[in-house]
Parts: structure tokens; C-alpha cells; sequence
């Protein structure tokens, strides 16, 4: 059975509903079908033309046999449109039973080795079968649909001839291939063919599968995921916590665990087993209906946040992350997350809010998406979102969004590395301009030595020679991943490292058993390496994703600058190369006594830096400052860990705006937020005034009468006007918010002053610890000393000062408000690159047939998985924590009334669910 439910047979053709067998080849007609004007009858095809109906099991090479399709190819994408009404193969269109025949294999063919189109003259063209990624076997079905168009002038019906990429269901039944998928051939009818019964019916099915599915779902947020799928004559609340765990695991597991096994036998068998109990394991459409439930809980949830987020932040306080790419299924997807800062100010957190099939990767189909995404949440997205994150290829995602063109630091980090080593080079009228072959020569000679130790044998040997030579025993390391320069890296490094290794090993298996670098080319590899150790720091950065970045971009950017335009590199020391990883050390190399390998490396790291850092658009190197936006050295004079010297520091940089200008903004918006809400607060004191006063007013009548005192008068209240709040003039409001903003940058440097000494004695005490510890990998010793007070700075904690100084707003008024817009932006858009591999791990070659829709649930499950622990108190799945809440007071079909129950009893206390961030 089909995923849609419809039957099919192993040779690909889709079975009626009624379970019969289609009407075979043989009793088709040889004439022109009905209904095509102006068509002669064509000839009954010789037997050694004639074919079956099945699809073929197996390939075949070309052969005289082969369907001969009738047609001419108009363009690149294999529609074959024919000047006359020929069908394909008439033996075999069968066009009479079309309506009686409701599925799609009906009108699709399989392309067989050797097929060919036959123009009006005679000549023959082999039918392509290459699709998009390139192979032979990528094109597998042709669709032969009648469609009505008009070909010299009059109105003729012809074959679509559309082709398609089918796969196979996998496994083999009667000793023969599986059939054919039947998603891909349904795709194409209801997209190209609406209303051709298969489309129609498919259409039917899917409403009302998505009807019951409905149902399921609320019945689910009611009752429970797995109540009502358990016998009661079984112990049910041991067997709805087993299926649940166990449609926890399909989802959040390492490694995507596909629907099928709840189909296996011998999996149900070893539950069963494990569990002690016979009891129905949940089935496929459970767990669909488990993900949805899923789904829904997390989004709900998530605006609770984001509009608690969005009240103390302000306007404008979210960045958005977006990134295409191509499954497995050969199906595009746009990854979309969401940066904010935690309520408690203790990290960065990056929501996964979107993974949507999107064939087209233009500007305007993904910002659309990317709006649509952010408006889910109950956000208007003008007011809610203040800036994006995309590699270069998508900076006009930006633009079409009103947003500032900011590209990734990890991408634009890349291109640094590999301009130095040659891999990426420059052209003109396809001509290339600046080629480095020697350089290219020498990442090959290193290649080849670690591909050299693809045997376990001569791995043996490696560690023996290892032991010789008294080094730590590694793997050489290839750069099989060729998106990032730190592939390359890798490769150098790990083959510097085993130096002495490699010529003890060539001395114990004789000389010339390996081919290794010259005097001149190892010392022309550590100057190479030496250098990718600086610009890979670009990368390294860029994908921290849980602390405040966007004040480190500048500090990061002079990090490198100072490393590639110093006077010396630091490269290697081979002579401290020994067991233990915490003794490798680096010397100073003067610039002037590097190799010309070395020297051209660095040349050019130093024009591609300027060339995407420093508006350096000429081919030479002219030693201009790093630029700064404007948002970044906002940030920069924000962010507690910078403030206090951050008018010396900015000073080095090449900024849009000069520094009073820049403090005139900072100045101004402070202001635009104390006026605005200073106008509110006036705004609620009168509306305040005005219902006491109508109160008191109502208050002075009595329904017992007049009432008389001692004297014989009449007691009446007096008469309360409504109190009028004198609003102050622009000019009034303007002086007192400057006097607010003066104080409050005072106290907000000093502050900062205090920050920035603990985090110097923080600094003192990680490099004494690095140096201490024999283990260095994580604190970086391998690659640079100033990496360890770089990532120093980088993780400091300054949580609990911003959570004070939210508490003391009289003291330092909107900076928090300002540290949350601006501090927290991420560098980089890892995280939407994580979010498209996890896509890869779900989205398998065995598994390309999963639904679009489910892939986007569960890939937004998985990559909010930590996310989910921490909104739910810890519960690791949405509806764990709707199970702890069983209690409520909402009728069994009342499902909004019961939802709504549950958010407001989760969001009870707001401060412990939001303590976990």
C-alpha cells in the first residue's frame, strides 16, 4: 500500500480501489484514442517493438526493443511536446479505461535504457534520464496524460511527457525489486493534472485523512496521547506510558528511528518482552497524531514566551536565522529560527520556528516564509524583529525584508581560508586571476599522506612509529568535508603533528614506502597551517550560538586583523612535539623569513580580509581598519563587558558614524522608550483618576432616601470633578529624560568598570588552569595563547548584573531593555545549518517518502528538544507536562476550554519555567 493508502502492484501501475487487477497491456487498443480530432489510425507496432505494461526490475542495456517515443524535445527540462498527436507506444496507452482507472501509474511510464523520441523527419533522440543531481538512473517515469494545447493553430490532445523521479519502496517481494513510490506520480497529477480522476480522488483521501486526524489530535489534548488507543481490558496507564515513551524516543532520539519499526514484529516482540506485558503498540498513525499533538503544545507555549519576551524587550528585540538546502528526497527546505535573549538574561536562546518545503530559494518566496513564520507567533513582525542572519547568497532576504544586509561571519570567515590556500580564487571573463598552484601542490602532498593510512594495517604501524618517536598517537585527518575551511586545517594540523612520526615510520618500512614533504615543503605546511589557525577563528566564533555575540564581533575581527597583519606568524614547534598534548607550543616567525609559499598564503588572507572587513574593493592589500555597522558598535557599548573602554576601543575601527554621533543615537533611543512610557504612565493615572472619581460620585446617592442631620439639612456628597493631569510639553519631557539618561549612563558604566575587572581576574585564573591541565582541546591551546582569554571573555557571565539592573530601572533606566535588542544577536546562522542536517538524518535514502508536512514537525521537535525541557519545567516532552495536569474542570469535548486550562495553569509560575533558561 501506498503512504496515501492506494494499492499498488511490483511493477509500478497503481491498482482501482476495488482491489482488481488493471487491465493489461494486451487489450489495449492500437488505434488513436477517443477523442483526439484529426488523427490517423496508427500501425499495430511489430512484435520486436512491442513491451509490456510493467515497469522494469531491473536495468537493462540499450536494446533494439526500446519504446520508441514519438515527440520533439522543446527545451532542457525533458517536456516533450510532439508536432503531431502520436502517443507513446499505442500498444501500451490504454487510454479507453482511463476514466474507469482512478491512480496515477495509469499514465506514467517507466523510461527504460535506450528509449528514444522520433521527430516528424525521422530522426531519433535518446530520451535523458538525468535528473538535477546529475546521475543516469535519476529520471525513472514519463507521463503520457492526455493534455489539450494548441500546435499550428489548431486544437489538438497530446501527451504530457512531463518527466519525474520516482523511487522504489525498497526491499524485494517474489524475487523481484519492490514497486514504485506512489507520492511522486501523485504530486504530478494533482499539480499538472486537477482534474484527472487520480488527482481529484487524492485530493478526497487527503482531506479526509487530515479530517480524522483532527479529531485524534483534540481527543489527544483532552484525554491524553495514548488513552484512547489502549484496550481496557489491558493495564492501560502502564501501556500509555510505555507508548508514549516510546513515541518520545522516535522523536527525539540520535538517530531518526522511521515509522516502520512500529510495524515490526520483532520489535513489538522485544517490548513486549521488556516490558512484561501484552498490550497494542502504538501504530504509525498514532505517532503522526502524537507529533502533531506535540507540535501544537510547543507553538502554543513558545508565543506565551515570546510575548513575555516581547514586553520587556521592546520593539524590535528578535533576530531571525534563515538557510536553504536539499534533502535526501531531492526536495528543497528553508530552515527559519529565532534569536531572543532568556527572561533571566543567562543565555541566548534560538527557536527553530519554521523547516518549510520551498522549491523556489528567491528572495521574495523565503522572506515571505520567513513573516509568515514570525507572524505564527502572534508577532507583527515590523515592530517584533530588528535584524537577520543569512550567508552571502541571501542578503537580498534582507533587503526585501527592511532589515540591515548583514552577512554570516562563518561563510565569510570561509572564503578568508580558503583564498589563502587557493581554494577559493578570483576570475575575470572566466579567466582566473589569481591562481595558487603551489599552494594547491602542497595541501595535495598532505592529502596523500593521510590517505595513506586508509588500511588498518599501516594504521598499526602509524601508532607503533608513534610510540618511537614518542608523540601522541592520531589519525590523520582528511578533509572530507569541503564546505569548511577548518577540513583543511584539520589535515595540516593532524600531519604536523605526526612529523616525527611519519619519518620513523618511513625508516621502519623502508625508505620511499611513503611519499613525504621536502625540508623546504614541511616548514612551507607549518607556515600554511600557522595561518589557518588565525582565520579559521572567523568560524569558530561565529557558531556560538549560546552567549552574547554581537559585542565579541568587533574584538574578534581585531583578533585576526592583529594575527595576519602582525609582524610575525605563529607557527608550530616541531621540537615540542611530544605525548602530551599540553606541551605543544608555537613560536614567533618573522614575517620577512617566511618561505614564498608562506609568503604569498599570508598575502593573500590579508586582501581577502580587507576585501570583506575593511571595504577594500582593489587587489591589493592597502592596510585599511576593520568596519563596524552601526548596530554592532551599539552593541559593543552596551554590553557590561565592554562599556567601560569601549570609547578608547571603537576608536580603532572604521565606523559608518563618528563616536558622537553614535552616542546621540544610543542618546535618542534611550529617550524615545522614558518618554513614551513616561506619557502611559500619565495616560493611566488620569483614566485612574477619572473612574475613583465617577465612583465616589455614584457613592454620594443613597436608595434609602435623603438622608437629614442634625440641624434638619439634607447630607449631600460633594460633587468630585474628574482630576485633570497636566501633561508637560516636548521640550519638558525631553530635558528631564536627558537628566534620567546622563544618571543612568553613569551608574551603567560603572557597572560595567566593576564587570570588566572580575572578568580580568577570571582571564588570570582560565590561563593558569589551561596551562596547568594536560588536556588542553577544550580551551584551545593547539590553535593560539590568546584563544584561552578570548573565550574568557566570550562566556563570561553577566547574567546576574543585568537582572539587577532590570530591578533598579529608577537607577539604570532602559539599558537592559537596549542590551536585550542588541546584545544578544548571533553572528552566524549555524544554527538553521543544524537544523538542515538533522533534516538529513530524518529524511534518509530509505526514507525519502515521508510526508513534507510530518519532516517539518518532526525536525522542529528535534531541534527545539532543549528548548522544550526548559519551557516545560524539565518535562522532556510538551505533553509530559500536559499529562502531570490531568486535573480540570473543562467538559471531555471541550478542547480549547481545556487547552487553555492547561497553559494558564503552565504559565502559574512563570518565574520557575523560566529559571531553566
Amino acid at each position: 500500500m501506498a503512504e496515501d493508502g492506494s494499492h499498488a502492484d511490483s511493477a509500478g501501475n497503481l491498482l482501482p480501489e476495488d482491489g482488481t487487477a488493471a487491465p493489461s497491456s494486451g487489450s489495449s487498443p492500437t488505434g488513436p484514442p477517443p477523442g483526439l480530432p484529426g488523427v490517423a489510425p496508427m500501425p499495430e507496432p511489430s512484435s520486436a517493438g512491442s513491451v509490456d505494461n510493467g515497469a522494469m526490475e531491473v536495468e537493462e542495456s540499450p536494446a533494439a526493443n526500446a519504446p520508441i517515443l514519438r515527440g520533439v524535445t522543446l527545451d532542457s527540462k525533458n517536456h516533450y511536446f510532439p508536432k503531431n498527436s502520436h502517443l507513446i507506444d499505442p500498444s501500451r496507452a490504454n487510454y479507453k479505461t482511463r476514466e474507469a482507472r482512478s491512480e496515477a501509474w495509469q499514465h506514467l511510464r517507466v523510461i527504460r535504457v535506450g528509449a528514444k523520441v522520433i521527430d516528424d523527419d525521422g530522426t531519433e533522440h535518446a530520451i535523458s534520464r538525468i535528473g538535477k543531481s546529475g546521475k543516469d538512473s535519476d529520471n525513472t517515469h514519463i507521463c503520457v496524460c492526455p493534455v489539450d494545447t494548441v500546435i499550428e493553430g489548431a486544437q489538438v490532445t497530446i501527451p504530457c511527457h512531463m518527466t519525474i523521479t520516482c523511487t522504489r519502496r525498497g526491499g524485494v517481494k517474489d524475487g523481484r525489486l519492490d514497486g514504485w513510490n506512489t507520492k511522486k506520480a501523485l504530486d504530478h497529477m494533482r499539480q499538472c493534472h486537477p482534474t484527472m480522476r487520480a488527482a481529484v480522488s487524492h485530493v478526497e483521501r487527503t482531506k479526509r485523512k487530515a479530517e480524522d486526524t483532527k479529531a485524534d489530535v483534540q481527543a489527544m489534548l483532552v484525554k491524553g496521547p495514548m488513552d484512547r488507543f489502549v484496550l481496557q481490558t489491558s493495564p492501560s496507564e502502564h501501556a500509555r506510558r510505555i507508548n508514549f515513551a516510546l513515541c518520545r524516543w522516535m522523536v527525539h532520539s540520535q538517530q531518526f528511528v522511521p515509522k516502520t519499526i512500529l510495524t515490526d514484529e520483532y520489535f513489538k516482540a522485544f517490548i513486549h518482552t521488556a516490558m512484561g506485558i501484552d498490550f497494542p503498540v502504538a501504530t504509525k498513525e498514532v505517532f503522526s497524531k502524537f507529533v502533531i499533538a506535540e507540535v501544537q503544545l510547543f507553538f502554543t507555549r513558545l508565543k506565551s514566551l515570546v510575548r513575555e519576551v516581547r514586553r520587556v524587550g521592546g520593539d524590535r528585540c528578535f533576530q531571525v536565522l534563515h538557510d536553504g538546502g536539499t534533502l535526501d528526497s531531492k526536495e528543497k527546505y528553508q530552515a527559519v529560527g529565532l534569536q531572543f535573549v532568556s527572561l533571566d538574561f543567562k543565555r541566548n536562546i534560538v527557536a527553530c520556528i519554521a523547516f518549510s518545503q520551498l522549491d523556489a530559494g528567491t528572495a521574495v518566496p523565503v522572506s515571505n516564509l520567513i513573516r509568515k513564520s514570525v507572524e505564527a507567533l502572534d508577532l507583527v513582525f515590523e515592530d517584533a524583529v530588528g535584524a537577520s542572519q543569512q550567508d552571502g547568497n541571501a542578503v537580498k532576504v534582507a533587503r526585501e525584508l527592511g532589515l540591515e544586509e548583514v552577512t554570516c561571519l562563518m561563510h565569510s570567515g570561509d572564503k578568508v581560508g580558503a583564498s589563502a590556500i587557493g581554494d577559493l580564487t578570483r576570475s575575470r571573463n572566466k579567466q582566473i586571476q589569481n591562481a595558487f598552484d603551489t599552494g594547491q601542490d602542497l595541501v595535495d602532498i598532505a592529502r596523500d599522506v593521510a590517505k595513506h593510512f586508509s588500511y588498518g594495517t599501516r594504521c598499526k604501524n602509524l601508532a607503533a612509529a608513534c610510540t618511537k618517536a614518542g608523540v601522541r598517537s592520531i589519525k590523520p585527518r582528511l578533509d572530507v568535508n569541503g564546505t569548511r575551511v577548518g577540513a583543511k586545517f584539520n589535515l595540516l594540523h593532524s600531519v604536523l603533528i605526526l612529523e616525527k612520526a611519519l619519518r620513523q615510520y618511513d625508516l621502519d618500512q623502508g625508505p620511499g614506502s611513503i611519499t613525504l614533504p621536502t625540508e623546504a615543503e614541511w616548514q612551507a605546511l607549518r607556515e600554511m597551517e600557522a595561518i589557518l589557525s588565525v582565520t579559521q577563528q572567523l568560524c569558530m566564533f561565529a557558531q556560538t550560538e549560546m552567549y552574547f555575540m554581537a559585542a565579541m564581533a568587533p574584538e574578534i575581527l581585531s583578533l585576526v586583523h592583529g594575527g595576519l597583519f602582525g609582524d610575525a606568524i605563529d607557527v608550530i614547534d616541531p621540537k615540542s612535539i611530544t605525548m602530551k598534548k599540553s606541551e605543544l607550543k608555537r613560536m614567533p616567525l618573522e614575517v620577512d623569513c617566511l618561505t614564498e609559499v608562506g609568503s604569498n598564503c599570508l598575502e593573500r588572507a590579508k586582501l581577502e580580509f580587507e576585501r570583506r572587513y575593511c571595504t577594500n574593493t582593489s587587489s591589493e592589500v592597502n592596510h585599511t581598519d576593520v568596519c563596524l555597522t552601526r548596530d554592532t558598535a551599539l552593541a559593543f557599548m552596551l554590553d557590561l563587558r565592554t562599556c567601560y573602554t569601549s570609547g578608547t576601543e571603537l576608536r580603532k575601527f572604521n565606523l559608518p558614524i563618528d563616536l558622537k554621533d553614535l552616542g546621540k543615537k544610543l542618546k535618542d533611543e534611550f529617550i524615545l522608550h522614558w518618554i513614551t512610557a513616561k506619557r502611559k504612565s500619565l495616560a493611566s493615572l488620569e483614566k485612574q483618576a477619572a473612574e475613583n472619581a465617577s465612583a465616589d460620585n455614584a457613592a454620594s446617592f443613597s436608595d434609602d432616601g435623603p438622608v437629614f442631620d442634625d440641624f434638619g439639612f439634607e447630607v449631600v456628597a460633594p460633587v468630585i470633578a474628574p482630576a485633570v493631569l497636566t501633561v508637560p510639553p516636548d521640550h519638558v519631557l525631553v530635558a528631564e529624560a536627558t537628566d534620567a539618561f546622563t544618571k543612568a549612563w553613569a551608574n551603567w558604566r560603572a557597572l560595567s568598570d566593576r564587570v570588566q575587572k572580575k572578568m580580568d581576574e577570571a582571564i588570570k585564573n582560565a590561563e593558569k588552569e589551561s596551562i596547568a591541565t594536560e588536556d588542553d582541546e577544550e580551551v584551545g591551546l593547539e590553535f593560539t595563547q590568546g584563544l584561552v582569554k578570548q573565550w574568557t571573555r566570550v562566556s563570561y557571565d553577566c547574567a546576574e548584573e543585568y537582572a539587577f539592573a532590570e530591578a533598579n530601572h529608577e537607577k539604570y533606566g532602559y539599558f537592559p531593555m537596549l542590551v536585550r535588542k542588541y546584545c544578544g544577536r548571533l553572528l552566524g546562522e549555524s544554527f538553521c545549518e543544524r537544523v538542515i542536517s538533522i533534516g538529513n538524518r530524518v529524511v534518509t535514502k530509505q526514507n525519502v517518502s515521508l510526508a513534507s508536512d510530518e519532516v517539518e514537525r518532526i525536525v522542529t521537535l528535534r531541534m527545539n528538544s532543549e528548548l522544550i525541557k526548559d519551557m516545560f519545567g524539565g518535562a522532556e516532552t510538551c505533553t509530559d507536562m500536559l499529562q502531570k495536569m490531568t486535573a480540570t474542570e473543562a467538559p471531555e469535548n471541550d478542547v480549547s476550554a481545556t487547552s487553555a486550562s492547561t497553559f494558564k495553569k503552565i504559565r502559574v509560575d512563570e518565574s520557575s519555567l523560566d529559571a531553566a533558561h
